[in-house]
């Protein structure tokens, strides 16, 4: 499982989707259930890398999320 830390934005481009901006300057495109209304918001995630193409229109490798931990908003 890996472990990210970092802030989550709502994408809006292509069907859009969230993305997570880590502490060490990477990009994910998050795939799973997200709670609402975390845009902007300091987050704690674990996941496992997948093989599933965004829409987001990033070009971020995927991670698909199995566990969200709000650490502010």
């Amino acid at each position: 499982m890996i472990r990210k830390v970092g802030t989550l934005r709502r994408v809006d481009l292509g069907m859009g989707g969230w993305l997570l901006e880590d502490d060490a300057g990477g990009q994910w495109a998050l795939h799973g259930s997200l709670p609402p209304g975390l845009d902007g918001a300091r987050v704690e995630l674990y996941g496992v890398l997948g093989a599933e193409v965004s829409f987001t229109m990033t070009g971020a490798p995927s991670l698909i999320v199995e566990q969200v931990r709000v650490i502010n908003r």
